[in-house]
């Protein structure tokens, strides 16, 4: 946190040399440490856990899986989730949620509950 960000520190990559990005990368860091991101972390773990812990759940803080059932399709919940204005990610037979450290709990809670309503409708 000590070290200044100069542009030869990203040579090649796509923010090599641009103040834009290396400022905005810079004001990004510094607002996070005004955050209290383990408490926020915290807070989604605590809803997440309370909201679908009866399903196969794997995870910690703001990274989880869901083990889905033999004849749901993770991909089919995700786009359904995704018409009702959530994204999550899908994959084979795994439902993946990694909210924003900054999302609001009673905003977490109503996708939890979207959620966990087509993991028991077993949605194909």
């Amino acid at each position: 946190k000590d070290i200044e960000l100069t542009g030869p520190m990203l040579i090649g990559s796509t923010f090599s040399e641009n103040p834009l990005a290396m400022a905005s990368v810079k004001a990004t860091l510094q607002q996070m440490q005004e955050l209290d991101l383990p408490g926020m972390i915290q807070k989604i773990e605590k809803v997440i856990l309370e909201e679908l812990s009866e399903f196969s759940l794997r995870g910690c803080g703001a990274f989880w899986v869901i083990n889905l059932t033999e004849g749901q399709s993770a991909v089919g919940i995700a786009n359904e989730m995704l018409k009702r204005g959530v994204l999550l990610s899908g994959f084979g037979s795994f439902v993946r949620l990694m909210p924003a450290a900054t999302i609001e709990p009673s905003r977490l809670r109503i996708a939890c509950r979207l959620l966990r309503t087509l993991l028991l409708q077993s949605y194909k």
